[in-house]
């Protein structure tokens, strides 16, 4: 427990509190025209466009691929990490940048990066909180480890994991914290604030093709 507590709380040694930072991470559907799930292999394929947009990339950055059964899974080193989610989803992870002299240069660079990727590989790119179309059975599961042993093992642990792994996607973002009361200050206000965001943002009502009864069905799983 002590070794537990010391992950959340040696942090703010770390850090100066005169300079606080925020990290953001943006999640995207990509689909094959109409709304199918990109396969995971082939010449324009999730593991391929994943390798030409490190590719893309390293024209700014000097990237690390990330591989996992011989696959390219990821990168690091874009200005963040790009890596894929259970069920194909991208994810761009910016690297923390100061709230004092905030910039969205690095996403902003990695977007224009895989308008370009996706374009050559006739590949679109979905933003919506939950796959408004596909069902479970219809995205395949990416050759992670750690995926493989987690799907199952949702099914035993709640009644939406599963959906939550293959058929959302969503942007997070994360606080420094400076203090156990500082850490308490920000997790309380954050949770305040979190269905009002869920309601000005809002946008998926969908599941599996027919309307879920929810303005958010990504905010109820």
């Amino acid at each position: 427990m002590e070794h537990f507590k010391s992950y959340f709380f040696d942090f703010p040694s770390v850090k100066e509190e005169s300079s606080p930072t925020i990290g953001s991470e943006y999640e995207y559907f990509l689909m094959s025209s109409p709304l199918t799930p990109v396969p995971l292999e082939g010449p324009h394929s999730l593991y391929q466009l994943i390798e030409d947009l490190g590719k893309e990339l390293s024209q700014f950055h000097e990237v690390q691929p990330i591989l996992e059964q011989g696959r390219v899974i990821g990168f690091k080193g874009a200005g963040g990490n790009v890596t894929i989610e259970p069920g194909g989803q991208l994810e761009f992870s910016g690297d923390p940048v100061s709230f004092e002299h905030f910039s969205n240069a690095a996403t902003l660079r990695f977007l224009a990066a895989l308008g370009r990727v996706s374009k050559r590989h006739q590949v679109h790119l979905l933003a919506e909180g939950t796959h408004p179309v596909l069902t479970l059975e219809q995205v395949p599961l990416v050759h992670k480890k750690r995926y493989h042993i987690m799907f199952p093992h949702m099914q035993q642990v709640g009644t939406r994991g599963q959906q939550m792994m293959k058929l959302t996607s969503s942007v997070q973002s994360s606080l420094d914290y400076f203090s156990q009361e500082d850490l308490e200050r920000k997790f309380v206000l954050c949770n305040r604030l979190s269905p009002f965001l869920a309601c000005l943002f809002a946008n998926s009502p969908l599941l599996a093709g027919s309307v879920s009864g929810y303005k958010s069905f990504r905010y109820h799983i």
